[in-house]
């Protein structure tokens, strides 16, 4: 018979996207709900459940690559505010990015870096293995990664922001 067992892990990789039930950020990790299914007391291979393409990286960025994690390393130290967007601030290119951007504006916040990631693939790949968050936007505050769209809205609407 099979039976199912919940088991609850910290996972800071972004493997776990395929096996995610829900998630919640905690310090940059994943807290990540998974299923996990036993048969006889032995573990099963674990299932492969669809992940829209935006959560998988389409080229992993290695880890020779050091352009690219000193870019975002320069962007990150050398701006209050760095936004990590697909679009820019005056051209929100999707619904995501344009929320954090009008939270920012609704605290008059002119004065912060945003840097459009569909110009380049390997920055767009590169900033999602960086903060181990495999979404866009990406909102880094005074050389900290605060999240994305969920928590920027979750923290204007608790009043922490």
């Amino acid at each position: 018979a099979l039976s199912r067992s919940l088991r609850l892990s910290l996972r800071p990789t972004l493997q776990a996207q395929k096996m995610m039930i829900g998630a919640y950020p905690t310090q940059g990790a994943l807290f990540t709900l998974s299923r996990q299914f036993s048969s006889n007391g032995a573990d099963n291979k674990e299932s492969d459940f669809d992940a829209h393409s935006d959560f998988e990286p389409k080229e992993k960025i290695s880890s020779e690559d050091d352009a690219v994690v000193k870019m975002i390393d320069d962007l990150v130290e050398n701006n209050d505010i760095c936004v990590f967007m697909k679009g820019t601030r005056k051209m929100p290119r999707c619904g995501f990015s344009n929320y954090v951007v009008q939270i920012l504006k609704f605290y008059g916040v002119k004065d912060y870096k945003d840097v459009n990631v569909l110009e380049d693939e390997k920055l767009r790949n590169g900033i999602k293995e960086y903060s181990n968050w495999p979404t866009i936007p990406q909102v880094y505050i005074k050389g900290d990664f605060i999240g994305g769209c969920d928590i920027m809205k979750e923290i204007h609407a608790d009043g922490t922001l």
